[in-house]
Order: structure tokens, then sequence, then C-alpha cells
């Protein structure tokens, strides 16, 4: 059984970890951390298995644990489970959030084996109305991981396999519900001769309240920022006045190689030329103390032009500013400066500093909130 909040002043994060482990092994009585809803659920050579006494399995088995989370922190959960050997046409499935030992919740996460026959095997993750296509590994053992991650406060849910938080499978508006419960299984009726074999069953909650546990949202404080943001310049004067009031939808981007917020901003100045401005947001894990909105990092790209010569530090994955706040959303960062004609001759954003010599200074500052 997991830690649970002791008296006083020390807090710990809850979960539940159950092993399979020897002192139930031989034995189809999953023990009194689980219910059996549907199938029949056993224990062979530390290992969970269905259909235990037969083989072969049932349709749409479910299990769920009697161990409960936390009231604080009900319908906000991490879950994980092992599965070994997937095969072509496995389906498993895991429960976040059910409302009872006996009971589902809202949400269910789904892991479809489209094909196992090479490596990387080809996966299908869903969850809420999500579904991402991913290529999974085996691990040398032949073991690969499913995770899933909800949060009722933040009506949002992300799925994905194996190891990190690469390519989630993320719905922004799932709600899970408030449920404290949680469970999984399969619909692999045909296996044989058991529908699953698995390890290694996980949850826990994603906050005690003050502390970050097992969260896998980005995060501003407690607020999870959704999937879609908006980034508006504001606040431009002098040279960088027509950029003011510019803005684009910035999209999260699921790729392995990026997980991140990006988009672009087209100014055209009075002279007819349009720069463009690859905008890219980055976001740590955890919230530093210091002020909100501290763990967000933007990037500007100036394209066909070099407005960065004067901001490097600026463009190069600037933190929000202290006028950002997390309730509402509004990380603001700048400012980004022009100082002088000729320290800025390659930025033409908005005036041409070779041929507009009379505006010599400016500044612009950038929002990005839901």
């Amino acid at each position: 059984m997991g830690a649970r909040r002791r008296c006083c002043c020390e807090v710990i994060c809850w979960y539940f970890v159950e092993p399979f482990d020897q002192s139930l092994s031989g034995t189809t009585d999953m023990g009194a951390n689980w219910n059996e809803v549907v199938g029949d659920w056993g224990v062979i050579g530390w290992r969970c298995v269905e259909d235990y006494s037969a083989g072969g399995s049932t349709a749409n088995a479910l299990i769920i644990t009697t161990q409960q989370q936390p009231l604080a922190s009900a319908g906000e959960q991490y879950l994980s489970l092992d599965i070994y050997d997937p095969q072509t046409g496995d389906i498993y499935y895991l429960y976040p959030a059910c409302t009872g030992t006996s009971r589902k919740g809202a949400l269910e996460a789904k892991f479809e084996c489209l094909d196992a026959s090479t490596s990387p095997q080809t996966w299908d993750v869903t969850i809420g109305t999500e579904t991402e296509t991913m290529e999974i590994v085996p691990n040398e053992f032949g073991w690969v991981r499913a995770i899933c991650c909800v949060d009722h406060t933040a009506g949002q849910a992300k799925a994905w396999m194996n190891y990190g938080v690469i390519a989630a499978c993320w719905d922004d508006s799932a709600d899970p519900g408030a449920g404290r419960y949680s469970g999984f299984g399969h619909d692999n009726s045909g296996r044989d001769p058991y529908g699953i074999i698995c390890d290694n069953y996980f949850v826990g909650e994603l906050w005690t309240g003050d502390q970050i546990c097992y969260d896998c949202f980005c995060r501003c404080r407690k607020f999870a920022p959704s999937r879609e943001l908006k980034l508006t310049i504001f606040g431009a004067t002098g040279r960088y006045a027509c950029a003011g009031g510019a803005s684009t939808p910035m999209l999260w981007d699921n790729a392995p190689e990026k997980q991140y917020w990006s988009g672009q901003v087209q100014v055209t100045g009075p002279n007819g030329r349009t720069i463009t401005i690859l905008c890219v947001m980055h976001c740590a894990a955890q919230d530093p103390a210091e002020h909100e909105g501290q763990n967000f990092t933007l990037s500007l790209d100036f394209v066909d032009n070099d407005c960065c010569h004067m901001n490097p530090d600026r463009c190069d994955g600037a933190e929000a500013t202290v006028l950002s706040t997390c309730v509402p959303f509004n990380l603001v960062f700048g400012p980004y400066e022009a100082t002088g004609p000729y320290g800025d001759l390659n930025c033409r954003l908005c005036y041409d500093p070779l041929t507009e010599l009379e505006i010599t200074t400016g500044e612009f500052w950038i929002s990005v909130t839901e």
C-alpha cells in the first residue's frame, strides 16, 4: 500500500503499487486490494494473468483496486501498468478515477496493438476524443508500459506508452470525474493462454494540495494550460509600433523531438515589408517559487531578418517576467528593444534602419493567454 498523509506538518504523496509478488503467486484470489469485476484474475509466477483457471481469456475483463486516494485529490491520478509480450490485435485499458470498486469512471485509456510483428511495434493510444499512433519498442524482456494521467480540476487527460512523457495523447477538454479508485483490463477474448500478462501496477495522486507528486501536466502553479494558447504582441512603440496587436495561435506539438507550443506571427510594416516571427514556448516540469510563470520560456526567430542582435537573452529562451499571472493565465515576456540604428541594422521589423534613421528606438512585449 502507498504512503498516506501523516499528522502535523509532514505531507507525503499517496500512492498504491502492486508488484503481484510471491505472496499471491499460484492463487486465483487477488487479495483484499482488488475486486475482480469481470473475468477470472490470478497471479502466476509473480505476474497477473486473466483467465486464470481455464486460459483463453475473457472479453472486456476488468479489475479495480479497493485502495482509494485522499478526498482532496479525487479525480487526479497517474496510472501505469507493465504488459508482457503484446500481440497484434491486443487491446488493453487503464481506468482512472473509478467511482467505486465495481464501477468505472467517465474516462478510459485504450492501448491497441496494431502491429507487433516488427520493432518498433505500432500502437494506437486513445483517451477522451484524442488518438495518437505511436511507435513502441519493448524492453529486452518483451515488456511495454501503458500510462495515463488525469486531472479533474483542469478537465484534462493524457495517455502514452513506455517511459517519459513523449508523444502523449492529450485531450484538454476531458473531465475524468472525481473518482478515487482505479483499475485496468483488456478485451483480448481470443488470446491464448491468457488475455493479459501484466505486472507492476501503480497509481498515485498528482498533488497533495501543496506539492507535486506524480504530475504529467505543464503547470503555472496549479493551473494547467490547454493545448491551444494565444500569443499577442502589445506595448509596441517607436520602431516596433506596427507590431502592436499582432497575434497567433500557439499550438502544442506532440512530436517526440519537440513537445512545445509554437506559432508564427506576421507583421507588415508601413513600407509593405512583412516579417515572420517564429515563436516557441517550453514549459519546465515544476514552477519555481520566485514568481508565477517563471517555468515558461519563449524563444523567437525573425524570418528573414535578425532582430535578436540586441536582445539575445530575450530571443533565446527568455523566462516569463514578474508581470505574469497563472489565474487568469497570462504569461508576459519582454521587453524586446531597439536601442539604436547602428545596433539593429539587420532588423527591418516595421522600419528599415538603413533608410529610416529618424526612428531609432522602440520596444514591444508579448503575452501568452488561453
